[in-house]
């Protein structure tokens, strides 16, 4: 049944991840879909791991569900390993799965309702958060159902809420001179918004569905945050400068950069980058520039993590939200 033509490809790029890996491919398996409507690509980037496992799963799965799986000769940066799982597939939608992500009981059903009934664009979605063992941590984002048909608009909103996992994007906006162009930036998959603010009309339809889509898994990445904040999206922005055609598009891309750069080096982020045991100085080696900029506010939030304070803080906010929700 391979060769049906498939209306939504669910892309996995995978490295060292076999057992999560094998719990995304059930929530597909087990969803009860129309199988013949998807098509699954899997590019293992040169994983130390054996995926002995998911290969039987994948030969155990539906006939009828298209599954292609190919293992890399090298492993490929973190872009290349995305764009070489999307480059498998076929679908008239690309929905970006992470490999140790799943998605909720019933919830595949709705995403393939939702590309049937509505003609977007793309989509951002709600999810659940997870730990390593599944427990269920709080929610993605909570992002308020809403339709988008200004691009500037959804642009200003979402830009930085696309995480991969919870993304599907019309196929025909994956431009691959866009996407090969954010190679090193940690979020080439976002290459839609070039093609969206560089076509002539500046209209779109982008939603945040009602629904939660996914579970979303707060484990071991296999990047350095640090890295991701102080050097690939300032390089990602730049790119954007290069490559956006009109004023107004330029105007949105350095609206977003100030937003970003205030959060960055704010207080608030720099504790929760320290929290999870970054070494803040590093930035100094980064991104000299907004080291500069951030020095003062990098010892304070050393010095709250360091002190426990910034932990006390935290559960005691819990604390409180636990007693508003009893």
């Amino acid at each position: 049944m391979a060769n049906v033509p498939r209306i939504l490809s669910i892309v996995i790029p995978t490295l060292n991840r076999c057992d999560y890996l094998c719990g995304a491919l059930r929530s597909i398996i087990e969803s009860q879909c129309n199988f013949e409507d998807i098509q699954v690509c899997i590019s293992n980037n040169f994983s130390d791991e054996n995926y002995d496992a998911v290969i039987e799963l994948i030969k155990a799965a539906p006939a009828s569900l298209d599954i292609i799986y190919v293992s890399q000769p090298k492993r490929l940066p973190i872009d290349e390993s995305m764009y070489a799982a999307y480059a498998m597939s076929t679908g008239e939608y690309v929905y970006f799965l992470g490999d140790d992500d799943y998605f909720l009981e019933g919830e595949l059903r709705k995403l393939l309702g939702l590309i049937s009934e509505r003609s977007v664009d793309a989509a951002v979605f709600n999810g659940l958060i997870v730990d390593a063992d599944n427990r269920v941590m709080g929610k993605h984002f909570e992002l308020a159902p809403a339709t988008y048909d200004s691009v500037a608009d959804a642009f200003v909103a979402l830009r930085d809420k696309g995480m991969f996992g919870a993304v599907l994007v019309r196929r025909e906006l994956l431009d691959e001179k866009y996407f090969t162009a954010l190679f090193g930036t940690s979020h080439a998959y976002g290459c839609f918004w070039l093609s969206l603010l560089n076509r002539p009309s500046p209209r779109c339809r982008i939603l945040i569905p009602e629904f939660p889509l996914v579970a979303l898994r707060m484990a071991k990445k296999n990047y350095n945050h640090m890295f991701v904040y102080y050097r690939d999206i300032p390089y990602e922005i730049s790119v954007y400068k290069r490559l956006l055609l009109s004023p107004e598009s330029q105007h949105l891309n350095s609206s977003f950069e100030s937003v970003f750069v205030h959060k960055v080096i704010g207080l608030r982020f720099l504790c929760y980058i320290k929290e999870m045991g970054m070494d803040l100085t590093e930035i100094r080696n980064i991104n000299p520039a907004l080291f500069a900029r951030a020095r003062t506010n990098i010892m304070i939030a050393s010095a709250i993590v360091n002190s426990g304070l910034y932990s006390a803080l935290k559960n005691a906010k819990r604390a409180i939200s636990s007693l508003r929700g009893a």
